[in-house]
């Protein structure tokens, strides 16, 4: 508990850079704030925050011990909600996914699971491949979502029904406004971004074939309704997924198809190595209805 309570100083002192206004959030009196995090310094063998007359900022391994700090102290809490928990379905779920419109079997599943368990919370964290793996692994969340090839090794895996389709999203009153599908060469010359996730596994470097060493890659992004920023200014054109940013009529953007066309495959895992709740187990059993009815009705 000591050790908890002091990490928890710890990092609001690092979100605050500041011991009076961190003391202040905590409820604590300074001085008792200051003896606690010497003590932990002294506890690691290094200075953990660099400390000035106006303001306080971390060393290089006071950074790395933040990072560490905060899964520590929200997998602590998350076990006292579980313990704490009632019998019955209550507690919370945790689930962090890819952007995708694919989550409608979730998002099914969510509701009849909060008809049965009203007490039960859903937490949902946008987040790349990579994080979603990491938060997974270390148990910080139940569920992960994963869109195209993903390294799932060590997970259980189930395949939604839905898959996403890539595009082009474009101002309507660009150079691409005639289109009603993109091909690979029609991008040359133009000023392109792409999901860093798809572009580190080279997702799409099949589809431009011998023109992608020639393709203008100006950026890249994790979360695309920053990237539609750029496309609504007219500063780039997004590859992206399909039905994640809204292109309705009286929107500045579109949503061109890439043909031939990209499709990438979308999964839910979890951590067989850790127990889900019943709360989790529940949704999970849910989930799996949903998305087969979903396949029934697409007659996939």
């Amino acid at each position: 508990m000591e050790s908890i309570r002091s990490l928890r100083y710890f990092i609001t002192v690092a979100e605050e850079e500041s011991y009076t206004r961190a003391a202040k959030l905590l409820g604590v009196a300074q001085p008792t704030l200051s003896k606690q995090l010497k003590e932990l310094e002294s506890e690691f063998g290094h200075a953990l925050f660099a400390r000035t007359t106006r303001s306080v900022s971390l060393t290089p391994r006071g950074e790395r011990l933040y990072e560490r700090a905060k899964n520590i102290v929200a997998l602590y809490d998350q076990a006292r909600r579980e313990a704490a928990a009632e019998e019955g379905l209550t507690g919370d779920i945790r689930i962090t996914a890819a952007e995708t419109p694919a989550l409608r079997g979730l998002i099914q599943a969510v509701g009849k699971l909060q008809e049965e368990a009203p007490r039960v919370r859903i937490h949902f964290v946008s987040a790349d491949e990579e994080a979603a793996r990491h938060d997974l692994q270390i148990g910080l969340s139940d569920f992960a979502v994963f869109v195209g090839n993903a390294d799932a090794t060590h997970f259980a895996l189930m395949p939604l029904a839905q898959n996403a389709r890539w595009g082009l999203l474009t101002r309507r009153d660009g150079p691409f406004a005639s289109k009603t599908a993109i091909e690979p060469k029609d991008l040359l010359g133009h000023p392109i971004m792409i999901s860093e996730q798809s572009c580190r596994r080279n997702d799409l470097s099949g589809w431009f074939g011998s023109v992608w060493d020639d393709v203008r890659i100006v950026g890249s992004y994790t979360l695309l309704f920053n990237a539609s920023l750029m496309a609504r200014e007219g500063v780039a054109h997004v590859l992206a997924i399909d039905g994640i940013i809204t292109d309705s009529e009286a929107s500045p953007l579109q949503w061109i198809p890439l043909s031939p066309a990209v499709h990438s495959s979308v999964s839910a895992a979890w951590n067989p190595a850790r127990p889900l709740s019943p709360a989790a187990t529940k949704l999970l059993e849910y989930w799996r209805e949903t998305e087969n009815q979903l396949r029934i009705v697409s007659g996939s």
